[in-house]
């Protein structure tokens, strides 16, 4: 911790290394209340995809599918409004709260169009094939033996 009384008796490089030092995780950043939000309500999501995928009504692919979906929704709502608030800043009077709002609504289409095609593409390049699916190179060395033949 640091001791303020003594805090403001240090150089201007000092002070900044030890403010960012101390702020870099601290509980007030982790416990904010848009980060709890967010994390709330992708639990929630995420927990009635499970619940579908468990009953049988959608299959793992469509899961991942839309767990990607709420991931990058969640992401992109958090990017947006931070991004949104900054450039929003820069108009005098409501700027922020607007640029927040409406950074909140473009990052959350956004980041479900990208977490979908994400866990897609990312499903598509990890998936192996099961060995019934499996095709032999094409030249590949054939099985040369002499074919039994019945009579």
């Amino acid at each position: 911790m640091v001791d303020y009384a003594r805090f403001h008796d240090l150089d201007p490089a000092t002070r900044f290394e030890k403010n960012v030092m101390q702020d870099r995780l601290s509980p007030s950043r982790v416990e904010h209340p848009l980060l709890v939000g967010a994390a709330i309500r992708l639990g929630i999501r995420i927990g009635q995809e499970s619940v579908k995928l468990h009953r049988g009504e959608i299959g793992q692919d469509e899961y991942r599918a839309r767990t990607g979906t709420h991931v990058g929704a969640a992401g992109g709502t958090l990017f947006g409004t931070a991004v949104g608030a900054w450039l929003g800043g820069r108009i005098p009077g409501i700027g922020r709260i607007v640029g927040a709002f409406v950074g909140g609504l473009l990052g959350d289409v956004g980041g479900e169009q990208v977490g979908h095609w994400g866990s897609i593409a990312a499903c598509r390049i990890l998936k192996r094939p099961q060995k019934s699916e499996r095709k032999t190179h094409p030249r590949a060395p054939r099985n040369l033996a002499p074919r039994k033949r019945s009579l």
